[in-house]
């Protein structure tokens, strides 16, 4: 979760100003990324926590607890009623200590389990749990994804007291990887098909956008690609000469057909296939910025506010599909292999 921040919002969003709007949970994280909130949305409810199999669970955003008046009613109206709170503060989020300190003052008072835990530093002095307990959270947050928000979760819980059920699946994200919609996160090589008959298209995105758990793009991509007869290789990465290596030894490797990338301006390899762009978006960036070019496949996903969930109270910022685009996307990839 560290280093995938798309833009946290301020108290003048109006998403921000909604998440006030909860009642008591037994578990609430406050994170200064939006991306933290995402994932940790998607993990709760991939542990069955609308069945019960996880406590009831809040998310809200740091930023829209700056005001204090407003910071003061979250605490008796929300905060007070937990037993166990995470703290997730971005790494360029500074003059949040009057509000870290008013938490850490109500979980000394009334026995809450506290973590906090700045994005890519060491647990906060302020933090109620035991160093082993903090460090394992951390660990869990910075790798990033929905099982690793899931076991931050029930770890949370344990600390508070709480029951929380065994987590299934790998719980730390690798750096580097190749993923499926059906399997998630793998080996590049597992994820070959042995026929050679259909034309490869290597699909190169974000970590960041799969520590978030907001991945529907490379799906929505992945399936329209799949159902014009390509065979795909999704592999994800970070923007890291370690990581920029890696990709482009296996991208060699593959020697596909076509590469579609969502990362404008990565390196993706020195390949003859052709390269081409697929753009995932901030609602807050105009779409003018993007000059159409030869490589420019269009625009794959908005990010934006959805629908509230009302099981988290929250409403989430999320990837918005568009099949028209996608579809539009997909027929220019094939275009070019053709």
């Amino acid at each position: 979760m560290h280093d995938i921040l798309r833009g946290s919002q301020g108290l003048d969003h109006p998403a921000a100003l909604d998440d006030l709007a909860q009642d008591p949970a037994p578990l609430i994280v406050l994170s200064g990324e939006e991306a933290t909130l995402v994932a940790f949305a998607a993990g709760w409810h991939r542990g069955g926590g609308c069945t019960g199999r996880l406590p009831g669970l809040r998310l809200t955003r740091l930023d829209a607890l700056r005001d204090q008046h407003r910071a003061e009613r979250y605490a008796a109206r929300t905060l007070a009623g937990a037993q166990g709170i995470l703290v997730r503060p971005a790494q360029d989020q500074a003059g949040l200590d009057p509000v870290l300190n008013r938490i850490a003052a109500l979980a000394r008072d009334t026995g809450i389990a506290l973590a906090i835990l700045p994005a890519g530093g060491a647990p906060d002095p302020r933090s109620s749990l035991p160093l082993s307990t903090l460090s394992r959270l951390a660990a869990l947050c910075d790798s990033g994804g929905a099982v690793a928000a899931q076991a931050a979760l029930a770890q949370l819980a344990l600390a508070a007291g709480l029951y929380a059920g065994p987590v299934a699946g790998p719980k730390l994200l690798p750096p580097v990887g190749a993923w499926t919609p059906e399997h998630g996160p793998g080996c590049p090589l597992a994820g070959l098909e042995p026929d050679t008959t259909r034309p490869r298209v290597a699909l190169c995105f974000d970590r960041a956008d799969l520590a978030g758990a907001d991945i529907a793009p490379i799906a929505a991509l992945t399936h329209a690609l799949r159902d014009r007869g390509c065979a795909v290789t999704a592999l994800f990465g970070a923007d890291t000469q370690a990581d920029s290596a890696w990709m482009a030894r296996q991208l060699t490797a593959l020697a596909p057909a076509a590469i579609l990338t969502t990362r404008p301006g990565a390196p993706v390899a020195d390949s003859p296939a052709p390269v081409l762009v697929a753009a995932l978006l901030e609602t807050d960036k105009p779409a003018a910025t993007l000059a159409p070019t030869p490589d420019f496949a269009g625009i794959a996903a908005i990010r934006s506010a959805g629908t509230r969930d009302p099981h988290l109270q929250f409403t989430p910022r999320r990837y918005e599909i568009c099949p028209d685009r996608i579809a539009a996307i997909a027929n220019r990839v094939i275009g070019r292999i053709g």
